[in-house]
C-alpha cells in the first residue's frame, strides 16, 4: 500500500477500519 492520503486509499483504510469494528 502506498503511503499517499489519497481520497481513495483513505476511504479504503475506513472501510478496513469499519470491517474491524464489526466483527469485533
Amino acid at each position: 500500500m502506498l503511503d499517499v492520503w489519497c481520497p481513495h486509499t483513505f476511504g479504503h483504510v475506513v472501510y478496513k477500519l469499519s470491517l474491524a469494528g464489526l466483527l469485533a
